[in-house]
């Protein structure tokens, strides 16, 4: 009878809780105005027309010795990625290939052969009959 009348209360409280959340509070709230106006067009806005044009050394754009230096360094000392992608897929296959070793294998070999035994032999007085 005590648990019973404790998890009444209990969940009492919970659900005061979770309809406090419903309730409104206060005046209505409307966003603010900014207090700066938002200009139509920028001072130093660039045209639609001009883009980034990618090129083969990019970050020489910036002018900086220091990037140039890391970025020789990065380009000297990386692994071409044609060349890490081509040891990935090796090293893939090589792991099929060791799974592979595990489940029975089927094989079927045959094969064929024809002789033909001439009349005259380098022996004389040997047939190939077999005969006298």
């Amino acid at each position: 009878m005590r648990k019973r009348f404790l998890y009444g209360c209990v969940s009492l409280l919970i659900a005061g809780f979770l309809a406090s959340g419903c309730m409104k509070m206060g005046p209505d709230f409307k966003t603010p105005k900014p207090p700066v106006q938002e200009p139509g067009t920028f001072q130093h806005a660039q045209e639609a027309s001009t883009r980034w044009e990618t090129q083969d050394r990019w970050w020489e754009v910036f002018g900086d010795a220091e990037i140039d230096r890391l970025v020789e360094d990065v380009l000297e000392h990386n692994l071409d990625i044609q060349a890490a992608s081509a040891g990935v897929l090796a090293l893939k296959y090589q792991v099929i290939r060791t799974r592979a070793s595990r489940f029975p294998a089927i094989g079927l070999q045959g094969t064929a052969q024809r002789q033909r035994i001439p009349e005259t032999t380098v022996f004389p007085g040997v047939t190939s009959g077999g005969g006298k």
